[in-house]
């Protein structure tokens, strides 16, 4: 059993020799496939079913890839919207921690968030940035 496995192992190692291999966006493909196969199984979302495989062939193609700098470009452009979702995520999950203590706006000048503390009524406020005044109900 032992010797079998390690003949397996040694010719997945020859296969994948020169070939790109999996990286964060091909494994998120996966991962994105997967959920959209359980979906499916639900009869309103059936038609996840072929999204759920064409996603697993097209991360199959990227790992089977030789074209390093493309699928390299790729995996940072994924990596670039990633970032991108998961700071507003973060951003997003601090707001409404503080929510209670404090009321979130933007700035008519430069559009950059603010905040001001809860309960202090009309309040004169300056935007760091741009430095527009304002008058804003707390």
């Amino acid at each position: 059993m032992n010797q079998m496995l390690e003949k397996i192992r040694r010719k997945t190692a020859t296969l994948m020799q020169g070939r790109y291999g999996i990286d964060q966006f091909s494994a998120f493909l996966m991962k994105a496939a997967l959920v959209c196969m359980a979906l499916s199984w639900l009869d309103a979302l059936s038609f996840l079913y072929a999204w759920g495989i064409l996603w697993i062939g097209y991360a199959v193609f990227r790992m089977m890839s030789r074209k390093f700098e493309k699928r390299r470009a790729e995996n940072t452009a994924f990596l670039q919207i990633n970032y991108k979702f998961r700071t507003a995520l973060s951003e997003y999950k601090v707001r409404w921690k503080e929510r209670k203590k404090y009321k979130y706006f933007k700035c008519k000048g430069c559009k950059k968030l603010l905040r001001v503390p809860r309960g202090r009524g009309k309040l004169n406020v300056t935007c760091p940035k741009c430095g527009h005044r304002m008058v804003q109900k707390s």
